[in-house]
């Protein structure tokens, strides 16, 4: 014979989720202390093939940072020798001033990239409902052999074709 009330309903059981933790607690390694509020700090794998130190120091402007008394530093690990440079899980730390930070997010490293140009791109493209309905319009093209294609015009006088594969 069942326990409890006849024809009584199920409870429905409450969730309750844990609380949210911060992304970086699983990295305590790159979490800094001490840093200079004028100074923009990065890890850089020391082993990347692209991108790697040579990049950020001789493309982009930055310098690797040497360990002082009460200067910035990795909130785990050994403490350097003054003159040191901080590594931390084979990367190593490097800086640049947050005026060129800033640049660097701005108009690229080059100064013909970044958000800026991002921005000026995203102008140029088809955004508006007439434009978009205009695409929706275009994208089932046949090429003279009779294949099917999809084409996508994104900025004035710029095509992309992409077979359809259905041959």
């Amino acid at each position: 014979m069942p326990r409890g009330i006849p024809n009584a309903k199920p409870v429905a059981k409450v969730r309750k989720d844990p609380p949210v933790k911060p992304v970086n607690t699983g990295t305590p390694y790159f979490q800094l202390i001490n840093e200079d509020p004028t100074k923009s700090y990065i890890w850089v794998y020391k082993g990347a093939r692209e991108h790697g130190v040579e990049y950020y120091q001789d493309y982009l402007g930055y310098l690797p940072v040497q360990a002082e008394a009460g200067g910035v530093r990795s909130r785990v690990g050994s403490q350097k020798k003054t003159g040191e440079f901080i590594e931390a899980m084979g990367h190593i730390l490097m800086w640049v001033s947050k005026e060129r930070a800033k640049e660097i997010e701005e108009v690229g490293a080059d100064g013909q990239g970044g958000q800026v140009w991002a921005d000026e791109l995203e102008k140029r493209m088809y955004n508006s409902k007439a434009a978009r309905a205009d695409l929706a319009r275009k994208q089932a093209f046949r090429s003279p052999e009779g294949s099917q294609y999809f084409e996508v015009e994104s900025e004035k006088n710029s095509m992309a074709s992409i077979p359809s594969g259905d041959d």
